[in-house]
């Protein structure tokens, strides 16, 4: 995760690019009676740790099939208090190059067919490792933006996608309950020989995982009520946190640019202080959270 902050206690963004600890589930849709695919991919296979974010429309082994996939972000602590989703933008990697594969360029099987897909706002729990086709949560249709957002038809497979998906952030900042993240399919899965690929949160490549960057607007003092001074400092910073009633301990995390968490404390005081301690001199991302809301983010430069 990458927290960035610009201008003087203005606005910030959050960027969320999980690795394995993410969730997301590839669905399979085949008979599972085939001869060709009789334990393997079909109605009742869990992908859970599937590499790929595929939607595709094909056939295996002569036998037709579809694929879709489920896709969640956990905004737990990410929303600041008082603050409203100004921009949501989903980015989709794709895991090959573009006209590499089954796209009229080297394929003689067919040419490139439309890849328009949806992303519709599952409405029901689900879990990683044991979800399927045959037992993939319902998901909401009704209203465009907060219920679905439709990707366009870009013909090549291997595309990258940036998706706007504010409407259905704000939804679940508001009802956090509610987020059980989106089901991508393809809007057409009756013509085979269509497909839109993706890496998923367990690929190789820590750049090509799903990323979501969210930027907040409407926080009266920032990314909420703290302070840091001195900053930039050299021995120790203090973090004020304005308004807090001190019933819960206060959750500091420091992370380096590279996203790696570097320093982790508690506090059940309002105001503490910050050691540099073995830390190395350079710019790092502070989070102070409680009771599972973010109260503040911002840079901590040490000299």
């Amino acid at each position: 995760m990458t927290i960035s902050q610009y201008g003087l206690w203005a606005q910030c963004t959050i960027t969320l690019q999980p690795g394995s600890e993410g969730k997301d589930a590839a669905l399979f849709h085949m008979d599972c009676a085939s001869s060709s695919f009789s334990s393997g991919y079909c109605d009742t296979f869990n992908s859970g740790n599937s590499t790929r974010i595929h939607n595709v429309v094909w056939t295996w082994g002569g036998e037709f099939g579809t694929q879709s996939n489920l896709l969640e972000f956990d905004l737990t602590s990410v929303i600041p208090r008082g603050c409203t989703v100004s921009n949501a933008i989903l980015h989709l990697y794709s895991e090959g190059d573009p006209g590499q594969y089954h796209c009229g360029t080297n394929s003689t099987i067919h040419g490139c067919r439309s890849n328009d897909f949806t992303l519709y706002r599952v409405t029901q729990p689900w879990d990683e490792m044991t979800v399927t086709w045959a037992n993939q949560p319902s998901y909401a249709n009704n209203i465009a933006g907060r219920d679905f957002v439709s990707a366009p038809n870009q013909d090549d497979p291997y595309v990258a996608y940036s998706i706007d998906i504010k409407q259905m952030v704000n939804y679940w900042a508001n009802n956090p309950s509610q987020n059980h993240g989106v089901l991508i399919k393809m809007n057409d899965e009756t013509q085979i020989y269509r497909s839109a690929k993706f890496a998923s949160s367990d690929y190789s490549d820590a750049n090509l995982r799903p990323k979501l960057v969210l930027a907040f607007a409407g926080c009266n003092s920032a990314c909420q009520n703290t302070k840091i001074y001195p900053n930039p400092f050299t021995i120790n910073t203090t973090i004020e946190v304005d308004g807090y009633a001190e019933n819960d301990p206060v959750l500091f995390e420091l992370y380096n640019l590279l996203g790696e968490k570097v320093r982790t404390m508690q506090s059940r005081q309002s105001t503490f202080q910050v050691e540099k301690g073995q830390l190395s001199t350079g710019i790092y991302i502070y989070r102070v959270q409680a009771n599972n809301e973010l109260l503040g983010t911002g840079k901590l430069i040490i000299e």
